[in-house]
């Protein structure tokens, strides 16, 4: 062979293994555009799932702001001021429309902003002197009135406490004269308005007629969530127990509770040094049980097939002798379902 043949050899050979190199890479490349439309496709389904997640936040939020400014606008609804031009003025605007329910709603979730407008006014000392006298209950804008006078598109005029109107022994007095007062005691520190009084304007347009006693319902927020939980979730109760213990009657025939293995009763801790004494769950009142636990709780209700119940009023006790002996100061009351 001659040199030029040679070098066509080699050249040809040179050429073939380029073009080897150039396929390899060529295929690696096609191998890398897969990937890559592949993630490119990954990548735009990724996208246009957060755009739907978006597209719901956006939405959500809307509804939310809508939520809520449709709230605050119910919460913040005045009611027109008690005066001599009340009547005048209500006629006048035809687009008032709370009504008593309404009245209850917001009293009892934001007073302030149905009290603040409101006529402040106190029963007359000559009504709670003669109220014996089935003469009616006079009320008047004297001094810093317990109670305030709203009133609503048809001239029907409501009373209701004022903001945190606190009802001690002296107070209930007064209180019962206007308020029918479902379940009042006196540890019980906090109230709820179920229904307004109704009062009516006298001609001196200065005074106000009892029509129709409202209705309070009181609570005692020191165990108002001890009942709720107990009925509902028990088993979170059980960070609070000091001790688990049994009933027996002393010589002197009064309830002392025994610290036990066997139980039917706990002690959980409340607030300001107060203990309370709920029975076990799933305890069983059959008949004996029934006399035994009477002792301790207002029975209301019972069966003898009723055996499931509802705590009403844990009973409360005091120790006296550490956390090992207890007696009861004060019954509960339970509920037979």
């Amino acid at each position: 062979m001659t040199w030029f043949s040679w070098l066509l050899l080699i050249l040809c050979i040179l050429l073939y293994s380029r073009v080897v190199k150039l396929a390899r890479k060529s295929r690696k490349v096609r191998e890398v555009e897969y990937l890559l439309e592949n993630q490119r496709q990954t990548i735009l389904d990724l996208y246009a799932q957060l755009q739907k997640q978006q597209h719901l936040v956006e939405d959500l939020t809307y509804q939310l702001n809508q939520k809520k400014a449709g709230k605050k606008k119910y919460s913040q609804r005045k009611l027109l001021e008690v005066t001599q031009d009340s009547v005048s003025e209500v006629d006048k605007n035809n687009t008032f429309v709370l009504q008593e329910q309404e009245i209850v709603e917001i009293y009892n979730s934001e007073p302030s902003s149905i009290l603040s407008s409101a006529v402040k006014v106190s029963v007359k000392s000559e009504s709670i002197a003669s109220v014996n006298k089935n003469e009616p209950i006079i009320l008047a804008n004297i001094g810093n009135g317990n109670y305030c006078l709203v009133h609503d598109t048809n001239i029907n005029y409501w009373l209701l406490p004022k903001a945190n109107l606190k009802v001690d022994r002296y107070r209930y007095e007064t209180v019962k004269l206007l308020f029918e007062c479902d379940e009042y005691e006196l540890e019980f520190d906090d109230y709820r308005l179920d229904k307004p009084a109704k009062v009516s304007m006298l001609p001196n347009e200065r005074e106000w007629k009892l029509e129709e006693r409202g209705v309070l319902k009181f609570v005692n927020s020191l165990y108002e969530e001890l009942i709720d939980l107990y009925n509902s979730e028990p088993n979170v109760l059980n960070g609070y127990i000091v001790t688990k213990v049994s009933a027996c009657i002393d010589d002197n025939k009064q309830v002392i509770l025994k610290k036990a293995v066997s139980y039917e009763y706990l002690i959980v801790e409340g607030e300001d040094d107060n203990y309370w004494l709920i029975p076990r769950e799933n305890l069983k009142i059959h008949a004996l049980r029934y006399k035994e636990i009477q002792n301790l709780f207002d029975c209301n209700g019972y069966k003898e097939n009723y055996s499931r119940f509802l705590l009403a009023k844990p009973a409360r006790v005091s120790a006296i002798l550490e956390t090992t002996h207890w007696q009861l100061e004060e019954r509960g009351k339970i509920k037979f379902v």
